[in-house]
């Protein structure tokens, strides 16, 4: 026969209709039958209003996030994002994760547990944790079990805080166009919580709608570190170059380098020629200090291959490169976790090295950072080429004012010996007066005076006639002594000779 209808209805409201085929049944049956449909009313009034509380939330989702559009602070945006998320989604933690500085390093930018954010530089590589498959691939991830899925997937938890061990977990990317710059992420880390699909769907509209924002705060940032950057690099470079001290200049460059790398430790190294070795020069930090006057042998440590092959180095995981040289840690304590070495060019080829260690936040070194000290680097090498050409000049001048000063002393003297010879006076006196201020003008102790005489037969020989300074005291032995002329002869060697008549004869032939 026909089928038999029963009106489903909630309230004063037709929800729809009971089909019963065939449509013949009992009075106890009609009763059950009007029973079934008041049920079925009533569950359709529960259910209802869940999937209208969904749309509602969405749109509150929508509109609350529209207000974060103008936000330029990044980290008052992520933190009006969390607040969003503890409305809207309830019981997620919330974790943002930013690619750092365009590098192959992600930066924890945001994190909170229970309501409150935990306050933390960390770092890791892009690969790692479940954060690295949704950077690769671009997909979000979801799963009831954090520690299972990074198993499945082959890759390494990746637990931030020690003390926090992730359960639940899920995580939509961030991207600006076709490129990932970061993460959005949930977690619990109660193993009895689970997140539902509408806590899915809600973090996924949640990571789409503001990734544009969190994205335009991220730039905002880059540039005004970027700018802050170009002025210190503007303030080290007049500063280093408004001292011409070749002591002071190199102290000048690592002190101003560490701070602006915000750095525990700065080294310069400068090269010895000679041997090959690098000679710890200068240094701002406790542990840099002590190395002071210290040598790496050549082609040892980082600095050595940077300073061998003329390139620059940047390391972050410093125990674990094959060119690190672990001498100096040894001798002073330090534990040297990451570094940038640049190499320092003159003209004629590689004078030295500069090297930064550990940044005070735990932050990685980029190639950003290699070409900043690079930058800083080739200024620095312009004021220590100055400083070192002014030394030379300032040394030359000293050098020719102290022979200015000898030539006006020896000017003196001899006008005071001219003086002393126009004065009327016998041979000896005269010999005397001769000798002594030949003495005096010279910075000889002693001066002795030779004329050549011939003797009967008309050789000529050498005759002492007065002396000058302590050697006149036995001068009556030496007036006796006569000496051939070719002996004298013999000994003006030319390696003696200094001007026309002039020479410097070695003590051994005198």
């Amino acid at each position: 026969g026909c089928p038999g209808y029963i009106p489903i209805r909630s309230g004063q409201q037709l929800e729809g209709w009971l089909t019963i085929s065939p449509g013949r049944w009992t009075t106890e049956q009609e009763d059950a039958l009007q029973l079934l449909a008041a049920l079925m009313g009533l569950t359709r009034h529960t259910i209802r209003p869940t999937e209208d509380e969904a749309a509602i939330r969405r749109r509150q989702l929508r509109a609350e996030l529209a207000q974060l559009q103008d936000t330029r602070s990044l980290d008052v945006l992520l933190a009006q994002i969390d607040q969003i998320v503890s409305r809207l989604l309830g019981g997620i933690n919330l974790m943002i994760s930013l690619r750092y500085q365009q590098s192959g390093w992600v930066e924890m930018a945001y994190l909170s547990l229970r309501g409150r954010r935990i306050d933390r530089k960390i770092f890791w590589d892009e690969r790692a944790g479940l954060t690295g498959c949704i950077l690769q691939h671009l997909e979000p991830l979801y799963t009831d079990n954090y520690a299972e899925e990074c198993w499945h997937r082959g890759v390494q938890p990746l637990y931030l805080i020690s003390d926090i061990q992730w359960q639940a977990w899920m995580g939509v990317p961030l991207c600006e166009g076709e490129y990932a710059y970061g993460v959005m992420s949930g977690y619990s880390d109660d193993p009895l919580l689970t997140f539902t699909p509408l806590q899915r769907d809600l973090l996924l509209i949640l990571a789409e709608e503001a990734a544009r924002p969190i994205r335009n705060a991220q730039l905002l940032r880059l540039a005004e570190e970027q700018a802050r950057q170009m002025q210190a690099l503007t303030h080290i470079t007049r500063v280093i170059t408004s001292s011409l001290d070749p002591q002071r200049v190199p102290a000048l460059i690592i002190e101003q380098a560490q701070e602006l790398f915000n750095a525990e430790e700065g080294s310069l190294l400068l090269l010895d020629q000679a041997t090959g070795e690098l000679v710890f020069s200068y240094a701002s930090g406790p542990a840099g200090h002590q190395l002071l006057g210290q040598r790496l042998p050549s082609g040892a440590g980082v600095a050595g291959y940077v300073a061998t092959s003329g390139e620059s180095a940047v390391v972050n995981n410093a125990r674990n490169d094959g060119r690190f040289y672990s001498a100096p840690d040894g001798d002073t304590g330090f534990l040297t976790r990451s570094m940038v070495a640049v190499p320092l060019r003159g003209l004629d080829g590689i004078k030295g090295v500069i090297e930064i260690l550990n940044r005070r936040d735990n932050a990685p070194f980029t190639e950003e950072d290699r070409v900043l000290l690079e930058s800083i680097a080739d200024h620095a090498m312009i004021a220590l080429d100055n400083a070192s050409r002014f030394s030379q000049i300032d040394q030359t001048l000293a050098r020719r004012a102290q022979d200015l000063d000898r030539s006006n002393d020896r000017l003196r003297r001899i006008l005071r010996i001219s003086n002393a010879l126009r004065v009327e006076r016998s041979r000896e006196d005269l010999l005397y007066a001769i000798a002594q201020s030949v003495a005096e003008s010279a910075g000889f102790h002693s001066a002795v005076i030779v004329l050549v005489q011939q003797n009967d037969m008309g050789e000529p020989y050498l005759q002492r006639v007065a002396a000058a300074g302590p050697i006149a005291d036995n001068f009556s032995q030496l007036r006796e002594t006569r000496a051939p002329l070719a002996r004298l002869l013999s000994i003006l060697r030319p390696e003696f000779r200094r001007s026309t008549s002039t020479y410097l004869i070695d003590r051994r032939f005198s």
